[in-house]
């Protein structure tokens, strides 16, 4: 879920910054980051896999990701602006992939489904974010309701977020080749 997001927008960062316009990078979180934390003697989740620990952790790592990836932009690409977003809780299939966790897990989707999100209201902050002239030039922020909110405190952790993108461009280029 986060080497994806890191993996792609790696590849696409130098024509990015070379396109000599305004250019917005939106990752989709989510507010479960706040259940997550960066393990980094078991990052790849190896050692010990549990789907909602696991999940957690990824949209931990996309906020920590897109905060870093400000950051490092603000210096040497600032007309690159990334921000992050929390879409809601959106009625898609996710929650098939949560159903093993116990007998409950079905019963408990089902019944709270009817105050999930439709897909087309669940992605009114990315759109927001992508088209919006209010938030033009805005840069490492977390949204949520096409509002900027604060996410978790572990989320700022600069040196947790420092050495999760480094170990990220690591992990990134021993399987795709990406250019700085």
């Amino acid at each position: 879920n986060h080497q994806g997001h890191f993996a792609l927008t790696s590849a696409l960062l130098p024509s990015l910054k070379a396109a000599g316009k305004p250019v917005r990078i939106i990752n989709v979180a989510s507010e479960a980051h706040k259940f997550g934390k960066i393990d980094f003697d078991d990052l790849q989740r190896e050692k010990s896999y549990d789907a909602w620990e696991c999940y957690g952790q990824s949209k931990l790592a996309n906020i920590m990701y897109t905060y870093e990836l400000a950051r490092r932009l603000s210096k040497d690409a600032p007309q690159v602006t990334v921000n992050c977003l929390h879409p809601g809780v959106v009625k898609t299939e996710l929650g098939r992939y949560m159903l093993n966790d116990g007998w409950y897990m079905p019963a408990a989707i089902a019944l709270a489904s009817i105050f999930f999100k439709t897909p087309e209201q669940g992605a009114q902050t990315s759109i927001h974010l992508a088209s919006s002239t209010s938030v033009e030039g805005l840069s490492g922020k977390y949204f949520d309701n096409c509002k900027a909110v604060s996410s978790s405190a572990a989320s700022y952790d600069v040196a947790t977020a420092t050495k999760l993108y480094d170990l990220s461009a690591e992990l990134v280029d021993a399987k795709v080749p990406v250019s700085a």
